[in-house]
């Protein structure tokens, strides 16, 4: 069993490896804000926010936009979707840039959101933000510069102070190492509609064929589905220029709902490649407390246990760009969490409020 469970580490920590190296061929050189000017002059980018109830959450996005040096041409379209409380009045006294707000006039939903904006917008390129996000004040100088494929992938990163947030935030940081990973092989799996980048055209031309806004949620794993369905050019960016962060759920129940809101729209895709993958993450789970009790009989299971431990460590140093006492211990804690959260997935638990309202 010992070497079972060495090949069975060794094998996490190659496969990690292998996403960094495909990790790395995601990050582009960053240009001399000079020239991002330059390119960008007389070249339009329309961003689109869709939101339902973000009142305490929106100011976070709203300071960003304050902030930013902003292209020549760019418009900002906040789409509600039957908001019930004052996010609109926040928005309005905050914002110092010009904005155009619109009512969802599709299906109920963020999908439906997104594509009454595309369809109003103005510009020919098109970026996706959540209402809670927040980013750099070059974000969309650069974004707009690096935005001009079918479709861009552009990076988030999650974050919190509490214990929830930072167990959190280790799943999402491989989470964002699989995207930009397997993208960087030309093999692109996931995105994330907090920050998406597309043509207007191409988003236009597919829309008809698409078959999910009968899906509460997905609008950017159903779009990149169409994308590679029908060819399209996918890049993704991984420079931390183009990062947005956002919040991890503060409590439990908000986790696990968001968890399965994001499962619920990846089984959706599943292929043989998403089969192994979770064949293997269930596999390290089982071989952590093999190796775990195994303890009590030898201390060399502490190899496989460091082995596992350097693979997962590597990832989030590399995706939280740094690493602090706190995050190696709480690295520790989540070894053990994690096999529980797995479990509690199984467990109905409400779903999450925000993107419902399409079922």
């Amino acid at each position: 069993m010992f070497w079972l469970l060495i090949g069975l580490f060794s094998l996490q920590l190659i496969v990690v490896l292998l996403l960094f190296i495909g990790f790395g061929r995601t990050h582009r050189p960053d240009p001399e804000i000079g020239i991002l000017q330059s390119e960008n002059r007389g070249k339009g980018l329309s961003v689109i926010i869709p939101f339902c109830n973000e009142e305490q959450r929106i100011l976070p996005l709203i300071e960003s936009i304050n902030q930013a040096h902003l292209p020549d041409a760019i418009e900002f379209i906040f789409v509600d979707d039957g908001s019930t409380d004052k996010t609109y009045s926040v928005i309005s006294s905050n914002i110092r840039t010009p904005f155009k707000l619109i009512r969802n006039e599709g299906r109920p939903g963020k999908k439906g959101g997104v594509q009454t904006a595309v369809r109003q917008a103005n510009y020919s390129h098109i970026i996706t933000l959540d209402a809670d996000v927040s980013f750099s004040p070059l974000y969309l100088i650069e974004a707009a510069c690096f935005n001009q494929d079918d479709l861009t992938i552009f990076p988030v990163r999650m974050k919190g102070g509490n214990f929830v947030q930072q167990v959190g935030s280790f799943e999402f940081s491989f989470l964002q190492l699989l995207t930009f990973g397997l993208a960087g092989y030309g093999q692109p799996l996931l995105c994330n509609g907090a920050n998406l980048g597309f043509r207007r055209s191409t988003y236009l031309e597919l829309d008809p064929d698409r078959d999910d806004y009968g899906v509460a949620s997905g609008d950017d794993i159903f779009l990149l589905r169409e994308m590679k369905k029908q060819q399209k050019h996918i890049t993704a960016i991984s420079n931390t220029s183009v990062l947005v962060t956002t919040q991890s759920p503060d409590s439990v129940s908000g986790l696990l709902k968001q968890r399965k809101r994001w499962f619920g729209k990846m089984a959706k895709m599943m292929n043989i490649p998403s089969f192994l993958s979770i064949f293997l993450l269930i596999s390290i789970q089982i071989g952590f407390f093999l190796s775990f009790f195994g303890l009590k009989s030898s201390f060399v299971f502490f190899l496989p246990l460091g082995i596992k431990l350097v693979a997962e460590w590597l990832t989030d140093m590399v995706m939280v760009r740094g690493i602090s006492p706190l995050r190696l211990l709480m690295l520790i804690i989540h070894q053990f969490w994690y096999p529980l959260y797995l479990i509690l997935l199984l467990i109905p638990v409400k779903r999450e409020e925000r993107w419902v309202k399409s079922n």
